[in-house]
């Protein structure tokens, strides 16, 4: 109850005036209280004192959307993310914050509170493939649909395939943040299972790697993603049958986004797309119309 709380704090800070936590907890228990104006005073004394710099912020934040200060508002809240605030169901959950919503840098914030990834070297690498998808090869046969979508903060990116006939693949990205790089492993409901790195090509991305089959069988495979004016997305399939040595076009098509999302705000004022991809592979080294998801 924030009215008993608040009660208890305002008794300890009568005994302990210069306790940080209290003034701090003090404030928060204001703000839950709608009582905007009178929590300034004690979390800007724990901010000031260095507590909490980035819950502070975004609590004074809180505190002047309640009172329709919005240029001060957004001043907390960008603090707030440069002291490392990654709460992004507490940003749901600020009512305060509703006034915000119409700013393009409130929405360029909430994508760095909810996926902090992207702030590290290669953490958007990925971006333009999450979303959802359907693939068609370049003969037009229709061979599955894909959603992509990012997770644990946007240092993975997870991808679900289904194939024509219901087959499923799950992969998993992960960015290695010393490496700056991606990786990935994927594991079909066929047996296969596979693993690899992403390369970075002119206008998208590569998967290169290798796939395991349930027979003990071994595939080395290449897939690369480019972007094309149009938000679609070409895949060319490549096999090499030396260990890598020489490579092999087996397959080619294209993704078309279903119900694209709108472009995401990127930080360095670019625009950056949130469409998502699946891999496209041949089934086996000798079927070249059957094509897995985007992870194998």
């Amino acid at each position: 109850d924030w009215e008993s709380s608040s009660i208890a704090y305002q008794v300890l800070i009568d005994r302990s005036p210069r306790n940080s936590t209290y003034r701090f907890r003090y404030g928060r228990s204001l703000i839950e209280l709608k009582q905007y104006n009178k929590s300034i005073s004690p979390l800007r004394f724990a901010r000031d004192s260095q507590f909490n710099l980035s819950e502070c912020n975004f609590l004074l934040s809180r505190a002047y959307a309640g009172l329709k200060m919005k240029d001060i508002a957004m001043t907390y809240l960008e603090e707030s993310v440069e002291k490392g605030f990654e709460d992004f169901q507490a940003v749901e959950n600020a009512s305060e914050l509703v006034i915000l919503k119409e700013n393009t840098q409130f929405h360029q914030l909430c994508e760095l509170i909810q996926f902090p990834a992207v702030k590290k070297p290669g953490g958007r690498l990925l971006d333009f493939l999450v979303g959802n998808w359907s693939f068609n090869s370049d003969d037009g046969f229709p061979a599955g649909q894909s959603t992509v979508v990012k997770t644990e903060k946007g240092y993975q990116v997870k991808e679900i395939w289904i194939d024509g006939n219901g087959e499923q693949s799950i992969t998993t990205f992960q960015l290695q943040i010393q490496e700056s790089n991606w990786t990935y492993d994927f594991e079909c409901s066929d047996g296969r299972k596979g693993e690899g790195k992403i390369n970075l090509i002119a206008n998208g991305i590569e998967r290169e790697g290798q796939v395991y089959y349930p027979d003990g069988g071994l595939q080395f495979v290449k897939e690369a993603f480019t972007r094309q004016p149009d938000s679609t997305i070409t895949i060319s399939t490549m096999h090499s049958y030396d260990h890598g040595q020489t490579w092999t076009e087996i397959a080619s098509g294209k993704l078309a986004s279903i119900s694209a999302p709108k472009p995401m705000p990127r930080s360095d004022g670019k625009s950056g797309s949130n469409t998502s991809h699946q891999i496209a592979t041949v089934n086996s080294p000798t079927d070249s119309k059957q094509f897995p998801s985007v992870g194998n």
